[in-house]
């Protein structure tokens, strides 16, 4: 199952320290049969990813695809990260509005000095549910795993150009996360049932964060609903740039700077437009702009370019910049993109 976390993504390569953490935590069993457990698992998880490794080192030349460092701080991928999970029980558009805003900053507070009160008051009783809790096997398999591919993916964000934190990338942490979320409030209320305050704030902070979920899930799903989302959205399907790409002859080399979209709205294959770096990274590619005009004149002098102009990867050169650098002629020039051939400048 390891390996194929890794196939599936290669984020889910923090399985590889959360299977060896998870395997050595026994104490009841001997360390050198932990140890000797924990190689058979690396070494399964290395044979199962081993063919797919060296199959994209044949096709590619690299292992894991080419990487780039990252032009993202550690600083600002943890703040995103705590707002990605923060959003998840506390909807930020319900936060945002004033009043909601601050009930809920009033009632964090009010609990946090409850909190504070009633561990002065029964040290010995916290001290002992935060023990027993340690000890729950549950517990500490989901604080694990969420501690492990937070601590991956916020580190790898960090040091190679990958995709920004967001939803997407941390959904593996979604239900460990609301796991260990209710046993802290069930464990909270089992022990803050007598004082009667901090059992009513506590209450009041679950509905909150209960009613900003329930919102931005109701908003989410009237919104895909009515418009879709990304590439299945109202204004796509409704694209005259796309409409007119469906006319156009099947024979021509395209290039653009959305072949995702392209190919799915119309079935195009085309090739993405020149970078002048790499993803989420300072690093400029060399070459892309030779290796263009080769593919200009393979294509016989000339290739067609189809510019989606929502889709704003900042990584590509842009099309003033292609403009300014090749012979760009209009073909159809639409109000969300256009169509236009590209060959080289005459010199």
């Amino acid at each position: 199952l390891g390996a194929l976390c890794i196939l599936t993504r290669y984020a889910g390569l923090f399985v590889v320290p959360l299977g060896v953490l998870i395997l050595l935590t026994p104490r009841t069993i001997a360390w050198r049969q932990r140890l000797f457990v924990s190689f058979i698992y690396l070494a399964v998880i290395s044979a199962g990813i081993a063919g797919w490794l060296v199959r994209n080192y044949a096709v590619s030349g690299t292992v894991m695809g080419e990487r780039a460092p990252s032009s993202v701080s550690l600083d600002a991928n943890l703040r995103q990260a705590g707002l990605v999970a923060g959003g998840w029980f506390v909807s930020l558009e319900v936060a945002s509005q004033r009043l909601l805003a601050f009930l809920l900053t009033v009632a964090v507070i009010a609990l946090a000095w409850l909190l504070l009160a009633s561990a002065l008051k029964n040290v010995r009783s916290l001290l002992a549910v935060v023990k027993e809790s340690s000890r729950a096997s549950l517990e500490y398999s989901a604080l694990l795993y969420s501690l492990c591919c937070v601590v991956w993916l916020v580190a790898s964000s960090s040091v190679i150009a990958i995709d920004p934190i967001n939803d997407r990338l941390l959904s593996p942490v979604f239900v460990p996360s609301l796991l260990l979320v209710l046993l802290a409030a069930e464990r909270s209320l089992r022990v803050l049932q007598r004082p009667k305050p901090l059992f009513l704030v506590l209450m009041a902070t679950l509905g909150l964060a209960a009613v900003g979920s329930f919102t931005q899930t109701t908003q989410i799903w009237q919104a895909h609903r009515s418009e879709g989302s990304r590439y299945t959205s109202r204004e796509w399907r409704q694209s005259p740039t796309l409409a007119f790409c469906r006319t156009m002859p099947a024979d021509r080399l395209v290039f653009t700077n959305a072949p995702d979209l392209l190919y799915f709205a119309t079935g195009i294959r085309a090739q993405l437009s020149p970078r002048w770096r790499y993803y989420r990274s300072s690093r400029t590619v060399p070459g892309a702009l030779d290796a263009f005009r080769r593919s200009i004149r393979a294509a016989g002098g000339s290739v067609i370019l189809v510019w989606l102009g929502e889709e704003n990867r900042t990584f590509l050169y842009s099309l003033e910049q292609l403009q300014t650098l090749f012979s760009v002629t209009p073909v159809a020039e639409l109000e969300d993109g256009g169509v236009y051939v590209v060959s080289e400048r005459e010199r």
